[in-house]
Order: structure tokens, then sequence, then C-alpha cells
């Protein structure tokens, strides 16, 4: 069902060539992770799952996340060596460079090396998979692990062996354990593998291809009625500007600085290059385009319009590759000689580095802090409390982003380190308490020690409990955030006596008159 071309490229030169591609595609992937000093509020999850034992780390995510734990698990195997923010960070920039690497070889089994190096290339460029690659988040994993589903699906088609179907098989369950919008990425596999048969007429693959669905569909529901229970609260209603945003954002990236005229200038010409590839596509391509882009685009939107809103840029992270692995293909096809692919290819990567760089500021923003201050607020306490007052953080993730950067990145168990007699603002998770008794809070680490930890900047606090009558007597600092800074009295205990800004963090001095 593949048709592999004679190649000109050299199997030395083309490694020469991938390599070139992997470094500069790491140097602008690292430059997007050094751009801030610190971590947001979602990466704060998994940084601080590093300190727990994979155990715990699978009891933490059920407790503290809606995700699957897979993501978490392979960062904790991968915080054995580091638990500082830069290594943390490389771990998405490693499964990034892994989505290139696959880019590559799927489309050099189809369209041989020259035609892989250019998609290679595409893919490193796209704004989409810098910004991912710059997150700790498991959108870089999901993205690596989607194409080499497509990668295996490809090699089963074309060989029919076991191997391929059971490795196909261990990539859903992989997807299942890494987020609930893997339903999504894997329906677009099984419709591409469905043209692939159709067109093919391939009648025989119908039969595993059906177990295969099974299996999809046994591993996906756990994770995606776990989804439908569960609130996300920031996602959105699918509107012309978040359309363009998401789509315009595979060419831009999604960091900060781009007008909505720049993401829709963006959106356009992705537009443009789909419905190019539709009308003269060949039958492969278009299978690529209609499964990978055109489809999530539509169940997404369908979803948020007739069910509940699930539009996010984050939703579609996988699928900018399959526009690069298209074109990539169609140009291998419809350019004749190889020299002529050459000339195009790199025409085409100077133009989309040139309207990435000049038209989209792509360098500027690829530099410009976009996190929360979490890191700049703990380093104005720790200047600022030369009395070594108590720090008071309620919530958890903000208690611990302060006790990462006021004690340092091992600064201990989040399970360990909770409010024993008000354990959260959930009446759910109180009630859930309640019912697991202390036999099995016990058992499951649930049951914290204690619900402070000392640092050399002062005595941290987590809970919704009062605070000791000394600590406010005394006087103490207060990490909260935006929806605190239009409070009358925002300290809990005591009076605010002054406060000070940072990106999505407020800090206040609270003491009782």
């Amino acid at each position: 069902m593949t048709t592999r071309s004679t190649d000109s490229l050299s199997s030395k030169g083309a490694l020469g060539g991938l390599l070139l591609v992997l470094l500069v595609a790491f140097g602008l992937r690292f430059m997007a992770i050094r751009a801030d000093g610190g971590l947001w509020f979602d990466e704060i999850f998994g940084a601080s799952y590093v300190n727990l034992n994979p155990l715990d780390v699978v009891v933490a995510v059920m407790r503290f996340d809606i995700h699957p734990p897979l993501y978490y698990l392979q960062l904790n195997a991968w915080g054995v060596f580091s638990k500082q923010d830069t290594w943390l960070l490389l771990n998405s920039v490693f499964w990034s460079l892994g989505s290139i690497v696959v880019v590559y070889l799927g489309v050099a089994a189809r369209a041989g090396r020259r035609a892989a190096l250019l998609a290679a290339a595409f893919t490193a460029l796209l704004g989409s998979e810098i910004y991912y690659a710059s997150d700790l988040r498991m959108y870089a994993m999901l993205g690596c692990n989607v194409l080499l589903l497509w990668y295996c699906v490809d090699q089963w088609l074309l060989n029919g062996r076991r191997g391929h179907w059971w490795a196909m098989c261990l990539l859903v369950l992989s997807l299942s354990m890494l987020h609930s919008i893997a339903f999504i990425a894997v329906g677009s596999v099984l419709c591409y593998t469905l043209i692939r048969c159709w067109v093919a007429g391939e009648r025989h693959r119908l039969k595993p291809l059906l177990g295969f669905i099974g299996i999809s569909g046994v591993l996906l529901l756990p994770w995606l009625a776990n989804a439908s229970f569960r609130s996300v609260s920031h996602t959105r209603m699918p509107s012309f500007d978040s359309v363009a945003q998401t789509l315009g954002g595979w060419l831009l990236g999604y960091f900060p600085g781009a007008t909505t005229t720049q993401y829709a200038v963006a959106a356009a010409l992705v537009l443009a290059l789909v419905l190019y590839l539709l009308v003269f596509g060949s039958a492969y391509v278009r299978a690529c385009v209609v499964s990978f882009v055109v489809l999530p685009v539509l169940v997404v939107g369908v979803i948020s319009l007739v069910l509940r809103p699930i539009w996010l840029d984050r939703t579609l992270a996988y699928t900018a590759p399959f526009l690069a692995v298209a074109l990539a293909v169609h140009l291998h096809e419809r350019l004749r000689p190889d020299a002529r692919l050459r000339v195009w290819g790199a025409a085409l990567v100077v133009a989309l580095l040139v309207f990435v760089a000049a038209y989209g500021a792509g360098w500027e923003r690829l530099q410009t802090p976009r996190k929360m201050d979490f890191h700049q607020a703990a380093r104005h306490i720790a200047q600022d409390n030369t009395e070594r007052r108590d720090i008071y953080v309620p919530s958890n993730v903000r208690y611990w982003a302060t006790a990462r950067y006021l004690q340092g990145p091992g600064w201990g168990s989040l399970l360990a380190i909770q409010d024993p007699a008000k354990i959260d603002d959930s009446d759910t998770w109180r009630r859930i308490y309640q019912k697991l008794g202390d036999t099995w809070l016990e058992r499951l680490h649930l049951k914290g020690a204690a619900r402070f930890i000392d640092t050399p900047h002062g005595r941290l606090w987590i809970g919704y409990s009062p605070l000791p009558d000394e600590v406010v007597a005394r006087g103490y600092y207060l990490v909260g955030d935006n929806n605190d800074r239009d409070k009358a009295q925002p300290c809990p205990q005591g009076r605010e006596t002054s406060r000070k800004s940072f990106e999505g963090v407020m800090v206040f001095e609270c003491k009782n008159p």
C-alpha cells in the first residue's frame, strides 16, 4: 500500500541533514524554555509530583489532577537526575525532537529521504510545536505518541505484521493514559486507517482493525468518562477569534504578542493550504489532511457546540505536524526530478521562516516571558522577610509553587503537607476523605503529617484552617492570586498593611491592627 521511491540523497547526507534540523529545532526550543525564570500554574503539578514515589504519583494525580498519570510517571523517572526547572522542561523538548524524528521516518518510508528532511524541517519550525516543547505539560509527549501510532499504522498496512498491530494497541494504551482528549487523536488514526484500507480495497484488514477499534474503545472509555464528570473551566466555545488563534497558532505559536489580525492571516494561510491539498493532493495526502486536520477540527467544534465546550488550542495539539507530512509528500509527488523538490522545498522553508519571524514577530515573541511569576514572588518574600515572619498560602498549587522557589525543587511531599483539619475548599473531597476514614487515608498517604514546612525565609503554611493567634499577631505574608486584587480585605485574619503585584500572583503583608 506504500510506495517507496528511489532516492538520490545518500543515507549519510540525510543523516547529516536530520542532525542539522534537530540542532536548529533544539536551539529554538531551548530559547523558548529560557524566556521565563519559572513555571506557571499548570506546570507546577508535574514539577511537584517528581518529589513522590511512583505509587504516590498515581494517588496524587487521582486526588489533585484531572489528567491520567502516564505523563507524570515518565516525568518522575526523568526527574531522578535533576528536579530543576530547565531539566524538567527539557523532557518536553525531548518529546518534541522525537516527533521530528518520527515525521522523518514516516515520510522517508513513503516518499524518500529528501521529502522526509523537508517534512522534518517544516515540523521543526512550526510555532505550535515550539510552544508545546517549552511547556511542562503532556502535549509534546502526546503529539509524539500520535505520530508513532501513525507510523505503526503505515508499517502495518505495508507489511501486515502482527508486531505492528500490537504496537498500535500499546500506543493507544499510552495515549489513553496521557490525556482525555486522546479519543480525538485515536479517532483521527482510525479514520486514516479506514480510508487507506478502503482506497486500497484491502477488505481483509477490516477484521483486525475492528479488534483494534474495540481495544481502543475499552482503553479510552474510563478516562473519557472521568473527563465528562470533572469540570474544566478554561475551555470555550469556538468563536471566530478562538478558531483563528488555534489554526494560526500552528504557524505562529501561542506565545504572547500576536494580534488577532496576525492569527487571522496565519489561519487563512493554513486553510488555503488545507484546501489546496484536498483538491490537488493524492489519495494518501488527502487521507492525512482529512483524518488529522479536518476531522479533529470538526469533531471538537461539533462537541463544543452540541454537548459541552472543549475548544482549546491544546485540544488540537497533535494536528500541525500532519500538515507538514502532507505537504512534503505532495511536493515529492508533484515535483520531479529531485532538483525541483530541492529548490521548492528550500524556498518554502525560507518562506515559513520569513513569515513567522517577520510578520509574526516570532523571534521577539519566542523570548517574551509569559508564565506566572511565582519565582519572582518568592524572591520578593526572601529579600523582604528579614524578620522571618510566617508565610501563608492556602491553596494547594500555589503552596507547591511557593515552596518550590522558597525552599527548593525538592521541598518535600505534597501528600505529607496538608491541612489535617480542613483539607480543601471542596465539599466533595471533604466527603470523600470522611468516607475513606483514617485507615485508608494513611494507606494512601493522604493523611498529612503537617500543614507547614520551615524554609530559610520563614515557616510556610497551607490550608484553610485559621492560623495560630501568635502568627497573626506577629504578622505574616499571604500569597494569593489576581482574584484577591480587588478584595477590600484579602487577609483572612488581621488586616492588609502592604501588597506587591506580580504576573498572576499577589503577595500581601497582613497583621493584627
